[in-house]
């Protein structure tokens, strides 16, 4: 026990010299990484600059694309005006052709009302005659009594005319009547194209003004628009030279942590001896208790199977027997699954954790060796326990959905 102790007092004074070994160099790597961190967060900060660059390169482009959209439609806002002003003078044109014709129209209806006015003045005038010359001769006939054929012939005729002229001149009311029916309808056209025109006008001039008023807005924020991507792009060439420069330093930086980094992870060779004498000293050591327990777990075996003899010659008093209970559990620990100071801290926790429930197994063993009822317990639990499971899948089936 005093050998055992006195390895032990010396594993754990190596372990503790590795142990400081390892947090010195610890330390300068957690320095070294959090150099290499800092450099790192630096380094995203230039990737997002980047990704910001990346943005107001698609912006410009998005601003070149509008400033292309808002030209196309400034040329056709163009084209649609003249276009609009050419429908503006033809229809100008038409209603003075309208015009012309209109007046043209209405002198020839003068025309002709003076003339129908004339001629019926006229007809007037010789049917006034002829009815005066047919009342003379009637009372000349009426007076001298004498049945004058001729006379009778001339006073046909002269009615036959009379009537002539009292139709014509109907005829002749009759078209001045049209013609005067014309002239309103003619007039009443001219007010109809002129309201037409007016509003025609009146359209044409808004939507022209409103097309101007489009098209000085459009080319205003097409204007804005180039000045902000001109400003845009002065912005990010002043950014990316600073970024620039910034990322060079950044390298140069860590090119140097690097360089500084490998020096130092790269042990001395007075530390590697070191590390090589602790480690060969440690394994022995680890030899020799390994033997120690070899040899304790022999004697162990031993203290058991007289125990068991002279339980068996103690026939039915099952009165226990005060024996060792504290199994040494780590003495049957397999050599890879003990701790060492170069096992990292996961290992660390697995052979910890696998050391504990070997301990728990190997005490739940014990536990049952020496006590044959417990183990009766046991198995008629476990047997209790596969008849139920058996019972419940034969009693019941699952449902159909």
């Amino acid at each position: 026990m005093h050998v055992e102790r006195s390895i032990e007092s010396e594993q754990s004074e190596m372990q503790g010299k590795m142990e400081m070994l390892r947090q010195e160099y610890e330390y300068k790597l957690n320095q070294q990484r959090q150099q290499i961190e800092h450099l790192t967060r630096a380094s995203k900060n230039f990737k997002q600059s980047k990704l910001g660059r990346r943005s107001l390169e698609q912006q410009n482009e998005l601003l070149s694309k509008q400033h292309t959209d808002y030209q196309k439609e400034i040329e056709m806002m163009r084209e649609r005006m003249e276009k609009l002003e050419v429908e503006n003078g033809q229809l100008v044109k038409e209603i003075d052709d309208l015009k012309g014709n209109l007046e043209r129209s209405r002198l020839d209806l003068v025309a002709n009302r003076q003339e129908l006015e004339q001629h019926r003045a006229r007809a007037i005038k010789t049917l006034q005659e002829k009815e005066k010359l047919i009342a003379e001769l009637r009372g000349s006939n009426g007076d001298t009594g004498v049945d004058n054929s001729a006379t009778i012939m001339e006073l046909n005729q002269l009615r036959q005319e009379c009537n002539g002229l009292r139709h014509e001149n109907q005829q002749v009311g009759e078209q001045l009547r049209n013609a005067r029916e014309e002239l309103v309808t003619a007039d009443l056209k001219i007010e109809e194209a002129s309201r037409k025109f007016a509003a025609a006008s009146r359209e044409l001039q808004e939507i022209i003004s409103m097309e101007k008023r489009k098209r000085s807005e459009a080319e205003d924020d097409v204007g804005r628009h180039l000045q902000e991507v001109r400003d845009v792009k002065e912005e990010m060439a002043a950014q990316i030279g600073v970024c620039t420069g910034k990322l060079r330093k950044q390298e140069d930086e860590i090119s140097r942590l690097r360089s500084q980094l490998s020096a130092v992870s790269t042990p001395s060779s007075a530390v590697e001896e070191r590390l090589a004498t602790l480690t060969r000293t440690l394994v022995t050591k680890q030899n020799e208790l390994e033997g120690l327990t070899t040899e304790k777990n022999a004697l162990r075996l031993q203290l058991e199977k007289a125990e068991h003899e002279y339980r068996k010659l103690l026939g039915n008093s099952r009165k226990p027997y005060n024996v060792n209970d504290t199994d040494d559990a780590k003495a049957q620990v397999p050599t890879f699954l003990m701790e060492t100071p170069f096992d990292t801290s996961m290992a660390r926790k697995v052979k910890r954790a696998y050391s504990s429930l070997d301990a728990i197994s190997v005490r739940t063993g014990v536990f049952l060796r020496r006590y044959p009822l417990a183990r009766i317990f046991v198995i008629i639990y476990i047997a209790l326990l596969q008849f139920w499971v058996l019972v419940v899948l034969l009693s019941q089936s699952p449902d159909a959905h």
